[in-house]
């Protein structure tokens, strides 16, 4: 039998365990509570703290609302009077205070920091009290471009940035902002899913890191040779291959989906072999305004775009401007073309818009008139003017294919007729932004967009196909050479 007091030792020792094993558990989740409170306000702290992406987010925001109109959302960004009525926000985009893409100038070279720094003492404190903060929550970004200031002026509440003045940054133009060279190279945006937000996106980073002349940080994100310089990018900003106002075009009125969608298969097919990915795996945007095409092509690799083509996007806004400047209501009638020598047949240049109707080119607006003009046409297929009008719509919407094989119907009615040659000419023009003509493109591939040539012919060992006003040569049955052979005069 053991000892009455060793019983009492055991009996107090158990009682103990679990006072001990309350108190570790007790410490544990008090060292564990201690760390939270440590970390965690450093984290919201950092979260809520004011920045120049938050500021430039909060305005490109508020230009998008003002854009679109929405009057009653971009109240929570500004002070305002008590008379204030929702319409006047209109004023600030009619009067060039602000704009999309100002703010993308803003964003390009606009200096940034607390206001006091960016603007006179006096000034900031000024505007700090109309929106009864101290100097030091009120922030500034400001450039000058050409003759004019342009600023904005923001107290940032804790949560978000709240407008106290905002002037002339609708008239900046991003396209003329000198990017400093070897400013911060943006980073690549990703994302759970390929959407035309984020391939636009891509298309900025690429565009600022051009100009920034980050060269080698770009081959990770674009596709191009081994051996391929990636200086020579700045060129094809010179070309016109791409521009911050391009971009903004290409967001609005650009389609965006499959390659196989938006571009004609055999193109999708063509382009993505070339860098040897999987067609099914790549998106595009293409925004076509009159003759001008520009579109981006890129290939989605895990949570981000890798870009295969970025072509002719900078061309874009003369395009525009050009088709704001010359609409003109769309007429059936023929050109009219003075003759000479009071003959039929003049000589003259096809190709010259002025002698031509103005044909529609509101994507839109054409849909919205298909279906009434295709049952004209089948209603009366000998209206070559008509039909020649048909073959403009179904460029607009895209469907080349279809407008090729219509310009060679009524070809064969007149092959002279000045809007016949105008409609073979668009076509082949959109054949070739479609990249059907690519050297090494097979014979049958050709053949089984365009038809049957008209005539074949052997020159000196190269195989010539003859399609209206258009040659197209083979060697080894590859697709060599594209060339013109217009007819001298076309009948009025």
């Amino acid at each position: 039998m053991r000892p009455v007091s060793n019983l009492k030792q055991n009996k107090s020792m158990k009682s103990e365990q679990p006072k001990n094993l309350l108190y570790s558990i007790l410490r544990i989740s008090f060292v564990l509570l201690v760390a939270v409170l440590l970390t965690a306000p450093a984290s919201a702290q950092e979260a809520a703290q004011p920045s120049r992406e938050k500021f430039i987010d909060t305005l490109r925001t508020i230009a998008k609302q003002l854009e679109a109109k929405k009057y009653a959302e971009t109240e929570k960004y500004f002070y305002l009077p008590e008379q204030f009525e929702h319409k006047m926000f209109g004023r600030l985009v009619e009067a060039k205070m602000i704009s999309s893409q100002g703010v993308e100038a803003l964003d390009l070279g606009g200096d940034y920091g607390a206001a006091d720094g960016i603007l006179r003492k006096s000034d900031a404190e000024e505007y700090a009290a109309r929106g009864s903060a101290t100097v030091d929550q009120c922030f500034a970004i400001k450039m000058s471009q050409g003759d004019y200031p342009a600023k904005a002026v923001a107290h940032w509440t804790g949560e978000h940035f709240k407008i106290l003045d905002i002037n002339g940054v609708g008239k900046l133009d991003p396209d003329k902002v000198e990017v400093a060279v070897g400013a911060p190279a943006k980073p690549w945006p990703t994302g759970d899913k390929p959407t035309k937000e984020l391939l636009i996106e891509t298309l900025k980073v690429f565009l600022q890191r051009v100009q920034a002349r980050h060269y080698d940080t770009l081959r990770q994100n674009v596709y191009v040779p081994d051996d391929f310089d990636m200086s020579r990018f700045a060129d094809s900003l010179e070309r016109g291959e791409l521009s911050t106002e391009g971009i903004k075009i290409l967001t609005d009125r650009g389609s965006f989906g499959k390659a196989v969608e938006v571009f004609v298969k055999l193109r999708a097919e063509i382009l993505t072999k070339r860098v040897e990915v999987p067609v099914d795996e790549c998106y595009g945007i293409v925004a076509k305004i009159a003759e001008e095409q520009g579109e981006t092509l890129a290939h989605w690799v895990g949570d981000r775009f890798k870009l295969i083509r970025a072509d002719d996007i900078g061309k874009l806004p003369r395009a525009l401007k050009a088709e704001s400047g010359t609409k003109k209501p769309v007429t059936d009638s023929t050109p009219n073309v003075t003759a000479t020598d009071s003959s039929d047949v003049v000589t003259m240049s096809v190709s010259d818009p002025a002698a031509l109707p103005q044909y529609e080119t509101d994507k839109k607006i054409v849909l919205a008139n298909y279906t009434a003009l295709s049952q004209a046409v089948a209603k009366n297929p000998k209206d070559v003017s008509q039909r020649a009008r048909f073959v403009q719509s179904l460029l607009v919407i895209g469907n080349t294919p279809k407008a090729w094989t219509e310009s060679v119907e009524i070809y064969r009615l007149d092959p002279t007729h000045a809007e016949v040659v105008y409609a073979i000419d668009q076509s082949i023009e959109a054949l070739k932004k479609n990249g059907i003509f690519q050297v090494g493109v097979p014979q049958e591939s050709i053949e089984g967009i365009m038809g049957k040539p008209l005539k074949t012919e052997d020159v000196d060992g190269i195989v010539r196909w003859k399609y209206p006003n258009w040659n197209l040569d083979f060697n080894g049955g590859k697709f060599i050479k594209l060339s013109q052979a217009k007819p001298a005069t076309v009948v009025k």
